[in-house]
């Protein structure tokens, strides 16, 4: 408890990268103790995902968010808003690594989720759809370079905080949800193992 004090207040300080070794201490701990998929390791998982995020270690965010993501389902529910909102996290760092075609089946299956869960004027909701439609506007755009042989190599292409999503848009009802819980994070998670600069394994 201590570290995860200590690192929230740098965290909340914006000493993100500083923060880090603490998050990683308090998990070791909280997994020495109850081992590597108690409950209790949500806490601390999504503290360590987000330094990672704000550090821009995308890579070893993703890895931590993977694994919250499988241990949330198993806590909460497929369908609860923080499952929610950790795809459309995992959405954002998926795309920060390169890999958009995962980054879109993330947001798909979030977009999938919210329809069962959340009200469409709900702020998650609506991010959710915002992030959909930029991602199938971004995948559109790179099939029209590909097919004129212009495509750019990933990590040049706009981000999402320069992108202008669609407003006011629904849920849209005529997408295909059969497949929501096969899992398509294969790409993008075997990307950012291979460009962490640390992470354990083990428990993954």
């Amino acid at each position: 408890l201590n570290n995860l004090e200590r690192g929230r207040a740098l965290y909340n300080q914006g000493a993100f990268a500083e923060s880090i070794p603490y998050f990683e201490e308090a998990l070791k701990a909280t997994e020495r103790t109850f081992g590597n998929s108690a409950p209790e390791l949500a806490e601390y998982l999504q503290e360590l995902g987000d330094a990672y995020a704000g550090a821009q270690r995308a890579s070893e965010s993703l890895l931590v968010y993977d694994r919250l993501f499988r241990l949330g389902q198993q806590i909460i529910g497929p369908n609860h808003p923080q499952i929610i909102s950790i795809l459309w996290k995992m959405s954002i760092l998926a795309e920060r690594i390169g890999n958009n075609e995962d980054s879109f089946e993330m947001i798909n299956q979030a977009l999938a989720r919210a329809r069962e869960s959340l009200r469409p004027d709900d702020q998650l909701a609506v991010q959710v759809v915002e992030r959909y439609n930029y991602l199938s506007e971004l995948l559109r755009q790179i099939d029209e370079l590909k097919r004129r042989g212009e495509y750019v190599p990933p990590g040049q292409e706009q981000s999402y905080q320069d992108a202008q999503p669609e407003q006011n848009v629904d849920l849209p009802a005529h997408l295909n949800y059969q497949d929501v819980e096969r899992n398509p994070f294969g790409q993008a998670l075997g990307n950012a193992a291979s460009r962490a600069s640390f992470v354990n394994l083990d428990p993954l």
